[in-house]
């Protein structure tokens, strides 16, 4: 019997420190292993659980979350538990028995576990589960998030994963993943924003030229995909939601205005060295890509095409049309023998964005006096009903 105060002789102590604890703990583990004992070890087993009923456990309501003694339990019988399976001492107690009552492995306990007995099953269960789930989302814990990493990781060092490349998905699967990143960016468009970010800072920050070199890889393999991909989205998004196409557009326009406004009052050098061209290619590459032909010239728009169809007998390139004059480019320079406005040059302006047209107007006499082509009368025509009136 033990003294009120006093330290047990063996607090602190254990079978691998203490060679008295040691032959404590084989002896009362040879004991319960007797089967001569057996009668005894049920019969003391079932005071224990006489003694206890009623009371309450140590750890009832406590997590590893709340309390470091249940969180070291948990950790010390995952370990355990992870030996005993790689050594083959732990088995799953259902391995080999089914809920068949026909067949001989048949067990009584399996059938409340399956089909409509489970309670997994129970639409409320369910409902509670799946509510749950949405609340509190495993993979948003940065402990769950690591250790589910490192599992991975580790099943492919084993080869029990192997790597998706070179997989392609069925169109059914991309279509589902379609519906369900449109679903996420539609119900919660903030979070979907924040993850788009983060997964893209983590790709730039493990590859950083990745997104480069997979974009030169595609241009090279499909020149035109780009720009194809880019138009059908742009239509897509105007026919879905043309009230939010136009605001973001304005919205896009507004912002590169005013950074071209910032860097022209803070670095004029600078700007005038980044838009000393840029006018120039602008048009060029528009050209380049304009559907608007006629005899191998092209217009930048179609009403520029129909104006030159009235002005022209036939276009030629840099001839009587889009002649460059300095910076500048003169839309139309009708020759003797075609039909109208002969030895004048004539640009076609039919829309007023940012300048007046008598602004507009300055500008190119101004280039046009400039040169070898000094004299020569310009003509500004604001619509093709000017150029029909005229020519009747």
């Amino acid at each position: 019997m033990g003294v009120i105060g006093q330290k047990a002789w063996n607090r602190g102590l254990t079978k691998e420190t203490d060679t008295r604890v040691a032959r404590g703990a084989l002896k009362k583990k040879q004991w319960y292993k007797n089967p001569d004992n057996a009668e005894k070890v049920k019969e003391f087993a079932k005071k224990v659980g006489l003694k206890h009923k009623g009371l309450l456990a140590w750890n009832k309501g406590l997590t590893k979350e709340s309390d470091p003694r249940v969180a070291k339990g948990g950790e010390n019988v995952s370990k355990t538990r992870q030996e005993m399976s790689k050594r083959g001492k732990l088995k799953a107690w259902n391995k080999g028995l089914t809920s068949d009552p026909t067949k001989p492995n048949y067990d009584k306990r399996l059938p409340k576990m399956m089909g409509d007995d489970n309670v997994a099953k129970r639409p409320e269960v369910r409902k509670k589960i799946s509510k749950y789930a949405k609340e509190n989302p495993p993979m948003k814990r940065p402990e769950v998030a690591k250790k589910h990493g490192e599992t991975i990781r580790r099943m492919h060092v084993d080869g029990l994963i192997k790597s998706q490349k070179g997989w392609k998905r069925s169109e059914q699967a991309c279509k589902n993943m379609s519906i369900g990143q449109q679903k996420r960016m539609k119900d919660n468009p903030e979070e979907w924003k924040a993850t788009c970010k983060k997964a893209g800072l983590t790709v730039h920050q493990k590859h950083p030229n990745q997104a480069r070199e997979m974009g030169l890889s595609t241009q090279r393999k499909h020149p035109n995909q780009s720009s194809e991909v880019a138009k059908r989205t742009q239509r897509e998004w105007k026919e879905r939601d043309p009230e939010d196409y136009y605001k973001k557009k304005r919205s896009y326009a507004k912002k590169m205005f005013d950074a071209r406004e910032k860097v022209k009052k803070e670095d004029p050098k600078a700007y005038k060295e980044m838009y000393k061209n840029a006018g120039k290619n602008t048009i060029k590459s528009l050209l380049a890509n304009s559907p608007y032909v006629w005899n191998g010239v092209p217009f930048l728009s179609n009403l520029e095409r129909e104006c030159a169809k009235l002005l022209l007998k036939e276009p030629i390139d840099g001839v009587n049309c889009n002649i460059k004059i300095g910076r500048k480019s003169i839309d139309f320079f009708p020759q003797s023998d075609d039909l109208m406005f002969q030895g004048k040059f004539v640009e076609f302006h039919p829309y007023c964005r940012r300048t007046t047209h008598e602004e507009y107007y300055q500008k190119r006499k101004d280039a046009i006096e400039n040169s070898e082509y000094k004299g020569i009368e310009l003509v500004v025509i604001k619509n093709l009903e000017e150029i029909k009136n005229d020519k009747r």
